[in-house]
């Protein structure tokens, strides 16, 4: 479904017509978005997630910024999962520290080995490294970019058999904001059951986690050695 079709489904199920209640129900449509797509939870966040994009240090600078000003692509960072050296093959991962442990620590010599989340904007983010570099030279990281504000023909970006998980979420803002509590209470309760955990949101987080093949099991990849964090 596009944007404009599940804005129109829920003015159809709310009998609304007019422009205004069609652009708030787009504002409520893509919170919806956002909250699906960005929920650690819900498992989806490959769709936002960008690989290796490239910066480079500057020298006698100890930060090191991802932004749309100095990534390659240009890319609109919100959160770094992984740094690492692409010039060693494999490429060697840089381990994740606190920023205290690089400020209380001896500065090493580049290229370096540790960085530490410094500062984060509203689409960059700024990490502090654990060496002063004396020349320039390419990182790349993970990352998760913003995500899209949807609009017109767009499409989400998720399997089309769940795009009713906005309909559902808009119904619910919707009817709040008319007072018809009773009428929200359902629609809530339709898009993540009665504790956040069930309702359709609970039958997507399934259909994620199905697999024919893939093995899982408590431990698999526990590493006290990794310089790779885990995520859920």
């Amino acid at each position: 479904m596009t944007f404009d079709q599940i804005v129109s489904a829920i003015q159809g199920d709310l009998n609304l017509t007019s422009t205004t209640s069609a652009t708030r129900i787009g504002g409520w449509v893509n919170r919806g978005y956002r909250r699906i797509c960005l929920d650690p939870f819900i498992g989806i966040d490959t769709i936002n997630e960008a690989l290796g994009v490239q910066v480079s240090t500057v020298p006698g600078n100890q930060q090191l910024t991802w932004s749309t000003a100095t990534t390659t692509p240009v890319t609109s960072v919100e959160k770094i999962l992984r740094v690492y050296d692409p010039a060693t093959d494999p490429s060697r991962a840089l381990a994740e520290v606190t920023v205290d442990e690089i400020q209380n620590g001896v500065l090493g010599t580049a290229p370096a080995q540790r960085w530490a989340h410094l500062a984060m904007g509203a689409s960059s983010v700024t990490v502090l490294l654990d060496c002063v570099p004396a020349t320039s030279y390419a990182l790349q990281a993970d990352v998760l970019i913003n995500q899209t504000t949807l609009s017109g023909a767009n499409v989400p970006a998720f399997a089309e058999d769940f795009h009713d998980l906005l309909i559902y979420f808009g119904k619910w803002q919707e009817l709040k904001k008319m007072q018809n509590y009773a009428g929200a209470k359902e629609e809530e309760l339709a898009f993540h059951g009665a504790d956040g955990n069930g309702g359709r949101l609970a039958q997507f987080r399934l259909f994620l986690a199905l697999s024919n093949h893939k093995r899982l099991y408590q431990g698999k990849n526990a590493d006290t050695s990794s310089t790779l964090s885990a995520r859920i």
